[in-house]
Protein backbone atom coordinates (compact mmCIF):
# COMPACT_ATOMS: atom_id res chain seq x y z
CA UNK A 1 0.00 0.00 0.00
CA UNK A 2 1.20 3.52 -0.76
CA UNK A 3 1.49 6.10 1.99
CA UNK A 4 -2.10 6.80 3.08
CA UNK A 5 -3.55 10.30 2.99
CA UNK A 6 -5.45 9.78 6.26
CA UNK A 7 -4.54 7.87 9.40
CA UNK A 8 -7.68 7.00 11.34
CA UNK A 9 -6.96 6.32 15.02
CA UNK A 10 -9.49 4.40 17.10
CA UNK A 11 -8.80 3.84 20.82
CA UNK A 12 -10.43 0.57 21.88
CA UNK A 13 -11.37 -0.51 25.40
CA UNK A 14 -14.13 -3.03 26.24
CA UNK A 15 -16.45 -1.99 23.40
CA UNK A 16 -17.27 -5.29 21.71
CA UNK A 17 -20.92 -4.21 21.49
CA UNK A 18 -20.13 -1.22 19.22
CA UNK A 19 -16.75 -1.97 17.67
CA UNK A 20 -17.85 -3.83 14.55
CA UNK A 21 -20.18 -1.02 13.50
CA UNK A 22 -17.40 1.52 14.06
CA UNK A 23 -14.81 -0.42 12.04
CA UNK A 24 -17.25 -1.24 9.23
CA UNK A 25 -18.22 2.42 8.88
CA UNK A 26 -14.56 3.33 8.39
CA UNK A 27 -13.68 0.48 6.03
CA UNK A 28 -16.73 1.18 3.84
CA UNK A 29 -15.62 4.74 3.04
CA UNK A 30 -15.98 5.72 -0.61
CA UNK A 31 -12.52 7.34 -0.33
CA UNK A 32 -10.05 4.52 0.25
CA UNK A 33 -6.61 6.14 0.75
CA UNK A 34 -6.42 5.69 4.50
CA UNK A 35 -5.01 3.43 7.16
CA UNK A 36 -6.93 2.37 10.25
CA UNK A 37 -5.02 2.10 13.51
CA UNK A 38 -6.90 0.19 16.21
CA UNK A 39 -5.28 0.70 19.60
CA UNK A 40 -6.48 -2.00 22.00
CA UNK A 41 -5.98 -0.41 25.41
CA UNK A 42 -5.94 -3.62 27.46
CA UNK A 43 -9.52 -4.68 26.73
CA UNK A 44 -10.90 -7.47 28.91
CA UNK A 45 -13.72 -8.44 26.54
CA UNK A 46 -13.55 -9.61 22.90
CA UNK A 47 -12.57 -6.18 21.54
CA UNK A 48 -8.95 -7.21 20.94
CA UNK A 49 -10.03 -10.29 18.97
CA UNK A 50 -12.39 -8.19 16.85
CA UNK A 51 -9.49 -5.85 16.05
CA UNK A 52 -7.26 -8.78 15.09
CA UNK A 53 -9.98 -10.20 12.84
CA UNK A 54 -10.13 -7.01 10.79
CA UNK A 55 -6.34 -6.76 10.51
CA UNK A 56 -6.33 -10.29 9.08
CA UNK A 57 -8.86 -9.45 6.35
CA UNK A 58 -7.86 -5.88 5.40
CA UNK A 59 -4.27 -4.70 4.90
CA UNK A 60 -5.24 -1.10 5.79
CA UNK A 61 -5.94 -2.17 9.37
CA UNK A 62 -3.09 -2.12 11.90
CA UNK A 63 -3.66 -3.30 15.45
CA UNK A 64 -1.62 -2.42 18.51
CA UNK A 65 -2.28 -4.11 21.86
CA UNK A 66 -1.11 -2.34 25.01
CA UNK A 67 -1.65 -2.34 28.75
CA UNK A 68 -4.58 -0.23 29.86
CA UNK A 69 -3.47 3.36 30.19
CA UNK A 70 -6.54 5.34 29.21
CA UNK A 71 -7.86 6.96 26.07
CA UNK A 72 -5.12 9.62 25.92
CA UNK A 73 -2.30 7.07 25.97
CA UNK A 74 -4.09 4.99 23.32
CA UNK A 75 -4.51 8.00 21.02
CA UNK A 76 -0.89 9.02 21.60
CA UNK A 77 0.25 5.54 20.58
CA UNK A 78 -1.81 5.93 17.41
CA UNK A 79 -0.08 9.22 16.64
CA UNK A 80 3.32 7.56 17.08
CA UNK A 81 2.47 4.92 14.47
CA UNK A 82 0.47 7.08 12.04
CA UNK A 83 1.87 7.44 8.52
CA UNK A 84 -0.77 9.59 6.83
CA UNK A 85 -0.62 13.26 5.93
CA UNK A 86 -3.75 13.82 8.01
CA UNK A 87 -4.97 12.25 11.23
CA UNK A 88 -8.58 11.65 12.21
CA UNK A 89 -9.79 10.28 15.54
CA UNK A 90 -12.93 8.15 15.78
CA UNK A 91 -14.08 6.77 19.12
CA UNK A 92 -14.84 3.06 19.16
CA UNK A 93 -18.52 3.57 19.98
CA UNK A 94 -18.95 6.04 17.08
CA UNK A 95 -19.42 5.58 13.37
CA UNK A 96 -18.98 7.82 10.34
CA UNK A 97 -21.00 8.29 7.18
CA UNK A 98 -19.59 6.41 4.18
CA UNK A 99 -18.74 9.56 2.20
CA UNK A 100 -17.11 11.47 5.10
CA UNK A 101 -13.54 11.21 3.80
CA UNK A 102 -14.50 11.79 0.18
CA UNK A 103 -16.27 15.02 1.12
CA UNK A 104 -13.37 16.20 3.29
CA UNK A 105 -10.74 15.63 0.59
CA UNK A 106 -12.37 18.33 -1.51
CA UNK A 107 -11.80 20.86 1.27
CA UNK A 108 -8.32 20.24 2.63
CA UNK A 109 -6.22 22.08 0.04
CA UNK A 110 -4.16 24.72 1.85
CA UNK A 111 -5.58 23.80 5.27
CA UNK A 112 -3.82 22.60 8.41
CA UNK A 113 -6.90 22.05 10.52
CA UNK A 114 -10.30 20.92 9.28
CA UNK A 115 -13.46 20.87 11.40
CA UNK A 116 -16.61 19.05 10.39
CA UNK A 117 -19.87 18.25 12.10
CA UNK A 118 -21.07 15.40 14.20
CA UNK A 119 -24.35 14.36 15.74
CA UNK A 120 -25.15 12.59 18.97
CA UNK A 121 -27.97 10.11 18.89
CA UNK A 122 -29.75 8.49 21.76
CA UNK A 123 -33.31 7.27 21.87
CA UNK A 124 -35.33 9.59 19.66
CA UNK A 125 -33.26 12.75 20.16
CA UNK A 126 -30.35 13.95 18.06
CA UNK A 127 -27.95 16.70 19.01
CA UNK A 128 -25.96 18.32 16.21
CA UNK A 129 -22.73 20.24 16.53
CA UNK A 130 -22.86 23.69 14.98
CA UNK A 131 -21.63 23.65 11.40
CA UNK A 132 -22.21 26.60 9.06
CA UNK A 133 -24.23 26.00 5.92
CA UNK A 134 -21.23 26.81 3.69
CA UNK A 135 -17.52 26.02 3.74
CA UNK A 136 -15.55 28.66 5.62
CA UNK A 137 -11.80 29.35 5.72
CA UNK A 138 -10.17 31.28 8.54
CA UNK A 139 -6.79 32.23 9.90
CA UNK A 140 -6.25 30.90 13.42
CA UNK A 141 -6.74 34.29 15.08
CA UNK A 142 -10.05 34.97 13.30
CA UNK A 143 -11.31 31.43 13.88
CA UNK A 144 -10.66 31.74 17.62
CA UNK A 145 -12.79 34.89 17.83
CA UNK A 146 -15.72 33.10 16.15
CA UNK A 147 -15.93 30.52 18.96
CA UNK A 148 -17.30 27.84 16.69
CA UNK A 149 -14.95 25.02 17.54
CA UNK A 150 -16.36 22.06 19.43
CA UNK A 151 -14.56 20.03 22.04
CA UNK A 152 -15.14 16.52 20.65
CA UNK A 153 -12.09 15.16 18.81
CA UNK A 154 -14.34 13.12 16.51
CA UNK A 155 -15.13 16.17 14.35
CA UNK A 156 -11.63 17.08 13.12
CA UNK A 157 -9.05 16.23 10.50
CA UNK A 158 -5.61 17.48 11.51
CA UNK A 159 -2.23 17.72 9.77
CA UNK A 160 0.02 15.06 11.25
CA UNK A 161 3.23 16.99 10.55
CA UNK A 162 2.00 19.85 12.75
CA UNK A 163 1.18 17.44 15.59
CA UNK A 164 4.63 15.88 15.33
CA UNK A 165 6.56 19.11 14.72
CA UNK A 166 5.16 20.75 17.84
CA UNK A 167 5.10 17.49 19.85
CA UNK A 168 1.39 17.81 20.58
CA UNK A 169 -0.10 14.95 22.54
CA UNK A 170 -3.16 14.12 24.57
CA UNK A 171 -2.57 14.83 28.28
CA UNK A 172 -2.43 11.57 30.24
CA UNK A 173 -2.99 13.27 33.60
CA UNK A 174 -6.60 14.39 32.99
CA UNK A 175 -9.65 12.20 32.40
CA UNK A 176 -12.11 14.75 31.02
CA UNK A 177 -11.46 17.51 28.52
CA UNK A 178 -8.37 15.86 27.04
CA UNK A 179 -9.97 16.30 23.59
CA UNK A 180 -10.27 20.05 24.04
CA UNK A 181 -6.71 20.44 25.31
CA UNK A 182 -5.38 18.59 22.25
CA UNK A 183 -7.60 20.49 19.81
CA UNK A 184 -6.63 23.89 21.18
CA UNK A 185 -2.90 23.11 21.12
CA UNK A 186 -3.17 21.94 17.50
CA UNK A 187 -5.26 24.97 16.59
CA UNK A 188 -2.67 27.39 17.96
CA UNK A 189 0.01 25.77 15.76
CA UNK A 190 -2.12 25.78 12.58
CA UNK A 191 -2.29 28.50 9.93
CA UNK A 192 -5.46 27.92 7.92
CA UNK A 193 -8.64 26.43 9.33
CA UNK A 194 -11.46 25.04 7.20
CA UNK A 195 -14.93 24.36 8.52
Amino acid sequence: MNIPQISVIVPVYNVEKYLTQCIESILSQTYQEFELLLIDDGSEDNSGSICDHYSNIDSRVHVFHKENGGVSSARNMGIEHAKGEWVCFVDSDDWIDKDTFEYITGLWKGADFLQFGYRRTGGTASEYSYVPSKVLRYSTSVYCTKRIYHSAICGYLLKLNIIKKYKISFPNHIKYGEDQAFILKTLICSSEIVI
